[in-house]
Formats: C-alpha cells, structure tokens, sequence
C-alpha cells in the first residue's frame, strides 16, 4: 500500500521526503480523480488474506473521504459568500437617486463643477479650508471666517488659486479651525453627493457617487434628492 500512501499524502498536502516538493499545479500532483482510479486499481489487487493490507486501505479510504468533505464545505462555503454579496448588491440598488451623507474627504469635479462636501465643528471657530490635487500639491486656499458649531458647506467653484479651473477628478480638502483663543477646534469632513450606481470589487460593494465611491458603512444620513 506504500504507493496508495503517498498519493494521499500528495492529495492532502502532507507528502514527505521528495513528495515534499511537489508544488500546486505540478505534474506530479495527484488529483482527486486521479486518486481514485489508484483506489480501484489498488482495490483490484488487494490480497483478502493479509489483513493488515485490508486494514490500511480501510483507513486511507476513510481519510479520502474527509478529505472529499473538505473539498465540499470549500465549494459551499464560496456558493454562500457569492450568494450574500449578490444579496447586499440587490440591497444595495434602492440607494440608488437617493442623496447620502458618508464620512471623506474627497471633493470630486465632474464637468468643470464641484460636488458638495461638508465639515462639522465642534465648536464655533474662523475656518480656512484648504484644497489638494490628486498627487497633494496645495491648489487652493478658502478662507470662510466666523463660522458656528455644526456644519459648514465648502465653498469651491472649481478653481485653483489663479482662477483656472481644474481639470475634472477627485480632489481633497482639510479643513483648519481655529477659536478667538487661537487654540484648534475638532472638526469632521463628509462627503455629500446622490448614488448614482452599485459596483462590485475585491470581494466589497461600493455605492457611487459619480466618479466616486464609497463604503456602505460609511453612510451616516440617508435622504431623498
């Protein structure tokens, strides 16, 4: 039985000695089928007179079939991850036309205009808001004043500093805020924009918002445009 042994360990991954270096997808891999014919050849050929031959193939063949469930709970489990990501993508659809409020700090341009983004203070405070490109070169500098607790619209037109507009894309605001003592005051960035479409990648749903996307989780406020 020494060939039918080291075929089941090839199969289950545990060979020693030169099956060791049988790598995935080698030649020299057996695979299930393959094992099989091996088990019927092998079954063929057994002498019912030793009983120690009987014995080990009883328990090799009982391994084989573990090692047959294992593959199925494998295949399953991928069929149920399929079946729940197609689900959440359904879910996902009736967000679509609706205007959704999502932690971020991207400021996308979508022919030649910007979409909203909101900030939200923590406290009253004067408030620059500072604009970046994609490769974070600084392109703009908006100074908003006295601003009140709570949240605040981001005024930007499009334009860098020397009023050309920016070509269309995602670009990235900070937002700096300081009280009348000159001490910093918290504040969170939003993204603002209405779902336009659902996509799948890397095993995650995004929601789009134009040229952007983002993350179920992030959603805070859901409403109607």
């Amino acid at each position: 039985m020494a060939v039918q042994s080291a075929a089941l360990e090839q199969l289950a991954g545990f060979s020693t000695g030169a099956a060791s270096s049988v790598k995935p997808g080698n030649k020299g891999e057996l695979g299930r089928d393959q094992f099989l014919k091996l088990l019927i050849t092998q079954l063929k050929h057994q002498d019912p007179l030793n009983p120690m031959e009987s014995v080990e193939f009883t328990s090799q063949l009982a391994q084989f079939s573990s090692l047959e469930q294992l593959f199925s709970v494998g295949d399953s489990l991928q069929a149920i991850k399929t079946s729940l990501q197609l689900q959440e993508g359904d879910q996902m659809v009736h967000y679509i036309g609706k205007k959704v409020l999502s932690k971020g700090d991207i400021l996308a341009v979508q022919a030649g205009q910007a979409d909203p983004a909101t900030f939200r203070l923590a406290d009253d405070a004067e408030v620059t808001v500072s604009i970046y490109n994609p490769a974070g070169a600084l392109i703009r500098m908006l100074p908003m004043g006295w601003q009140k607790k709570g949240d605040c619209t981001v005024p930007w037109d499009g334009k860098d500093t020397w009023g050309k507009a920016v070509p269309d894309g995602d670009y990235f605001f900070q937002v700096q805020a300081t009280c009348t003592a000159g001490r910093s005051v918290a504040s969170q960035t939003y993204v603002a924009g209405e779902v336009t479409g659902v996509k799948h990648e890397n095993g995650k749903t995004y929601l789009l918002l134009g040229t952007r996307q983002i993350l179920p989780e992030r959603i805070l406020e859901i409403s109607q445009p």
